[in-house]
């Protein structure tokens, strides 16, 4: 296939966010809806899939600029609708509870730092957390780090680390991906960590449904 060039612009400042079925802003679709060519967009699929697939569309190289601008852009819409489903502000207990209800916790607690520790204790993809509201597919929790480490390499779904859009909520969930519990191993590819950007604490089980899902079980684009 041959390669499409396109200019790209910043969706903060020339691209007006669509809005979702529950009225909240949506910038990932804002940014799909920038590429005419990428006919195919399904709005309900996994992000992180959907940005393959638009990227195999354009057939751009792996390391080509047209792509890492565009992965640029990605990853600032996904920070934003984050910050959209979730909240920015790190000491507010509605937004600790919003995760929590996301992650199927119950009961859902009501004081603040109860909130903060059964998420922190929680092994949670962070992309998956956006995805749920765009798929409506449950959140699955792993019931370890490791778990939850060969799910994100397999998948690929990874966090922006840094993003000028991260809220405090965010940034606090992405400081304690940095710093994973001591006794986990840290397996590395091309000399970067890949657990960064993927981990939420340890060690609560997945509630609802029983056992975690083997990432080997999930389909890939």
């Amino acid at each position: 296939m041959s390669s499409t060039t396109m200019a790209l612009s910043p969706i903060a400042s020339n691209t007006s966010p669509l809005h979702g079925e529950n009225g909240t802003t949506d910038h990932l679709n804002a940014f799909f809806s920038q590429f005419t060519h990428f006919g195919s967009y399904d709005p309900s699929g996994p992000v992180t899939d959907e940005f393959n697939r638009m990227c195999d569309e354009y057939g751009w190289p792996k390391c080509s600029q047209e792509k890492q601008n565009a992965r640029e852009l990605f990853q600032d819409a996904l920070t934003q609708d984050f910050n959209d489903a979730y909240g920015t502000d790190v000491n507010s207990t509605a937004s600790w509870q919003t995760l929590c209800r996301t992650l199927n916790i119950t009961p859902i607690p009501t004081e603040l730092e109860e909130c903060r520790t059964t998420v922190k204790q929680t092994h949670v993809n962070l992309v998956d957390l956006v995805d749920t509201r765009r798929t409506g597919q449950p959140v699955t929790v792993y019931d370890s780090e490791d778990e939850l480490r060969a799910y994100t390499i397999f998948t690929r779904k990874f966090f922006p680390r840094e993003s000028a859009y991260a809220g405090g909520l965010l940034r606090y969930l992405l400081r304690k991906i940095l710093s994973p519990s001591n006794d986990a191993p840290r397996p590395t590819r091309h000399g970067k960590e890949n657990a960064v950007g993927r981990v939420i604490g340890g060690g609560i089980k997945k509630r609802g449904s029983g056992r975690s899902r083997s990432h080997r079980g999930r389909n890939r684009r």
